[in-house]
């Protein structure tokens, strides 16, 4: 009766640990954006995480060679797409060694996290000039924000939150006995929003890290936030696949949807964590995976419906971003990027960058053959 309750012990201390480790290693690639093997139905390119220049009309892409012909360091660069026409207008500097993720800076510049755990402050308009190294981590940072106002610098690593003085370079402050998985800031005021592991979306001070109040939880880790342009709403993204809309100022519940549960979310990577607010806060776009296709819902918020239903990419939605009130971009993992018109939901352009020595030829077209659109 000993062995055999030691033998129940060990097997359950086993499937625990299993499960852990699954978890664990789920969460870090999702905010890697990375999907899997299956979601490079085009060669060899995909794009591993975008940023949208609304002045300027261009994307700044993180691209990523998945073949082993190439060295480890050499599979992944930067790119800046002009989204006015199938051109590449310049290559951002391949000295910067194996980018992870990026953020908008101040004053039109980009954030750079490196796996060397490094990030750099580059001039999009000067790709020539060395960037500037903000801040060093041992541990490479698998999220980062900067403050709309450019004084904070927000840093994610091993789920553990970091807040610097962004033109010192100096550590504000560290939390510590909190597990912490994404961030986002809060425009006109000192305050800084993080989902945490237990499924709470709390609200800081950025100057003291001082927990404020919690606006609101999830049954669920909480994978992604983002904050409208007016700070009075945060959108939030659960491990369990639910949605959730939430007055900043109030906690009342704007608007809430919830996937269809088919398993374990994050170990079978139905869906990635994607939110992207629009300028007037009163839609919202979301990524799902409908019928074996990766679809972006345009949600409207005040009336609770789904506007528009935008399938066409075969790999995970990594970006997605409102250009216009009725224009939309969406990069996939495929190596696509597509503009679309959300007045008749059917795509405007495809992007498809190339690799290095031939990233002066992107292909553009205008045709809608290998989409689908509901």
């Amino acid at each position: 009766m000993v062995i055999t309750s030691a033998q129940l012990w060990f097997r359950a201390f086993q499937l625990s640990s299993m499960t852990t480790a699954l978890l664990a290693a789920s969460v870090g690639l999702v905010h890697l954006r990375l999907g899997g093997a299956t979601d490079e139905p085009n060669a060899h390119v995909r794009v591993c995480d975008c940023l949208v220049d609304y002045a300027r009309q261009t994307a700044i892409a993180i691209i990523r060679r998945s073949d082993e012909e190439f060295p480890f360091g050499q599979r992944k660069y930067l790119v800046n797409l002009d989204l006015s026409s199938p051109k590449t207008r310049l290559i951002l500097p391949t000295h910067v060694l194996d980018p992870i993720c990026l953020a908008p800076g101040p004053n039109g510049q980009l954030l750079v996290a490196q796996m060397n755990g490094t990030v750099c402050c580059i001039d999009p308009t000067k790709p020539s000039k060395n960037p500037r190294v903000v801040t060093r981590h041992k541990i490479a940072p698998f999220q980062i924000a900067c403050s709309p106002d450019g004084r904070w610098l927000a840093t994610v690593e091993s789920e553990q939150l970091c807040v610097w003085d962004f033109q010192s370079g100096a550590l504000q402050w560290r939390l510590d006995g909190s597990v912490v998985y994404s961030v986002a800031f809060v425009p006109h005021v000192d305050v800084i929003v993080c989902g945490m592991a237990d499924g709470s979306v709390a609200e800081l001070s950025l100057k003291t890290g001082e927990d404020l109040r919690r606006i609101s939880r999830h049954p669920w880790p909480v994978l992604h936030l983002a904050v409208s342009s007016q700070g009075n709403r945060v959108a939030s993204y659960c491990a369990g696949q639910e949605i959730r809309v939430t007055d900043r100022l109030t906690g009342t519940s704007v608007w809430q949807h919830c996937a269809a549960k088919d398993g374990l979310p994050l170990i079978k990577f139905k869906r990635l964590p994607l939110l992207s607010f629009s300028r007037d806060g009163r839609r919202l776009i979301t990524a799902e995976l409908v019928q074996h296709r990766w679809t972006a819902h345009v949600w409207d918020l005040e009336n609770s419906k789904c506007l528009s239903s935008l399938r066409g990419h075969m790999g995970a939605l990594v970006a997605a971003e409102f250009l216009t009130n009725d224009k939309l971009l969406t990069c996939g993992a495929d190596g696509k990027l597509c503009r679309w018109s959300l007045t008749d939901r059917t795509p405007l352009q495809v992007i498809s960058p190339a690799w290095p020595g031939g990233l002066d030829k992107v292909r553009g077209t205008t045709t809608a053959g290998r989409f689908d659109v509901n």
